[in-house]
């Protein structure tokens, strides 16, 4: 594993498992070479806020993704109680609207609150299904405008649209980049994805690897 050493001070782990144990033991082999943990809805669904500090025992930092989207008292409600779990960062769906990015930033303490522009597995076919006729880089340009305009800290895109985020937004936001693989790696349901040195070349502050580290190195 050491070709991970390049990205250790960017490299988030993607626990997604809703088994605790199966978690730890993935968290713990790859513990001296990531920067911290993702916690999604799979794991938290099944583990709470419990799990959260099983996870935070290994001493690394967590990035809470429940890419929240509801309306803008709840979302703002829901905020303050991540807050009491100390986790580094969380996601909301700027889709959600600026009233409800801003109830959030309102409720919001110490937590690093990341806006979700179009998930790694949608393209343009899945954008025009909803009614977007933009193409996927235009409308993170369009919803990233809205993320920061509202107080948010830092979005969540694919590497493709990275560097024009940062050419447009420079360091006024932090890039968190999903459908990140390794070359011999298998896509999955991800469509928009790039390797980790593209995007770190393209500006991502972190990188998210869930499937691709288990399947490179079959830890367990």
């Amino acid at each position: 594993m050491q070709q991970l050493q390049p990205y250790k001070k960017s490299l988030i782990f993607a626990l997604d498992t809703p088994d605790l144990i199966q978690a730890k033991l993935w968290a713990t082999k790859f513990k001296n070479y990531v920067w911290g943990y993702k916690l999604g809805l799979e794991f938290f669904t099944a583990n709470g806020p419990d799990g959260v500090k099983h996870i935070q025992e290994l001493g690394k930092p967590i990035f809470l993704d429940l890419k929240l989207h509801d309306i803008p008292n709840t979302v703002g409600k829901t905020i303050a109680n991540i807050n009491k779990l100390g986790v580094e960062m969380t996601t909301l769906h700027i889709t959600g609207s600026s009233d409800m990015l801003k109830a959030a930033v309102d409720n919001n303490d110490k937590t690093l609150l990341l806006g979700v522009s179009v998930l790694t597995s949608m393209d343009s076919n899945n954008l025009e299904q909803i009614g977007i006729q933009l193409m996927p880089l235009l409308y993170v340009e369009h919803l990233s405008k809205i993320a920061l305009k509202s107080g948010i800290g830092g979005v969540v895109c694919s590497p493709k649209e990275v560097g024009p985020l940062k050419q447009q937004f420079g360091k006024k936001l932090k890039y968190i980049t999903p459908g990140v693989r390794f070359t011999d790696n298998s896509t999955g349901d991800q469509k928009r994805v790039s390797t980790p040195e593209q995007a770190i070349l393209s500006g991502s502050d972190y990188l998210v690897m869930g499937r691709g580290l288990l399947e490179k190195y079959s830890p367990i």
